[in-house]
């Protein structure tokens, strides 16, 4: 298993689509700092800024499993790796440690870029401190499970859907739905299914992301619920790659 992830993890960075992935991304985090240099914004409230935007990767992630798992399921050469000997068990839980190590190595490049680049045109900013980086850096950790809970469902999508726009769109489909149904029934039928929707890899997000304080208990909550996503779903696509016909 060892093996097949280091030689996963060398397939894809000898590949142009991770580094364009991480490129294009650092490029809009760059400029958006060029976008509101001399408005008075410095790193302070663009990082203030970047916590509202806790729930983007849900759909950045699409690309990084796209890139390990989907395009491989579609051109049905998972099958040469079962050949060689691995199990189908192996294949899979490989396939989500590898998607949260690009996905990792990527994230922690474009917020790099990002903090450094902001600092650089627009400044610290008057109201920048270490209570600000300190809650910026909580909030991030506490949303990293959940963005992990995610990469284990798009995983397991992609899986069952071969075709690759179809698996995006399903995907993206059911994290915007899903969040909007339950609100929806929480105004029109009972308050209780707001409940439910926190329960919602979304719904934590939104949490996290709030202007409300975070507590340690509610950060607690968001690293169980995703890391809880991460197994169901790690279980339910070793369950259905076993049975699933490989050809």
């Amino acid at each position: 298993m060892l093996n097949y992830m280091k030689a996963e993890l060398y397939r894809n960075f000898n590949r142009i689509y991770f580094y364009a992935f991480t490129a294009s991304i650092s490029f809009f985090a760059i400029l958006s700092n060029l976008l509101v240099a001399n408005q008075n914004i410095g790193l302070d409230k663009m990082m203030l800024m970047s916590i509202k935007m806790l729930s983007i990767p849900i759909y950045i992630v699409v690309m990084i499993v796209d890139m390990v798992t989907s395009e491989e399921n579609k051109n049905l050469t998972i099958k040469n790796v079962l050949a060689s000997g691995l199990s189908r068990n192996k294949m899979y839980l490989s396939k989500i440690i590898v998607s949260t190590i690009l996905a990792v190595i990527s994230a922690i490049i474009i917020l790099t870029i990002f903090l450094v680049s902001s600092m650089m045109i627009t400044g610290i900013g008057e109201n920048f401190s270490s209570e600000l980086l300190r809650d910026f850096t909580f909030r991030i950790l506490s949303a990293v499970p959940l963005w992990i809970g995610t990469i284990s469902l798009c995983t397991y999508i992609a899986f069952l859907i071969k075709n690759n726009t179809l698996f995006a769109s399903i995907y993206v489909i059911l994290f915007v739905s899903v969040k909007q149904i339950i609100n929806i029934l929480g105004y029109l039928v009972s308050d209780k299914f707001f409940y439910a929707k926190n329960m919602l890899i979304s719904g934590q997000l939104e949490i996290l992301s709030s202007d409300a304080a975070v507590s340690s208990t509610q950060s607690l909550t968001a690293v169980c619920i995703g890391l809880a996503y991460a197994v169901v779903f790690s279980i339910l696509g070793v369950i259905y790659i076993r049975k699933k016909d490989i050809t």
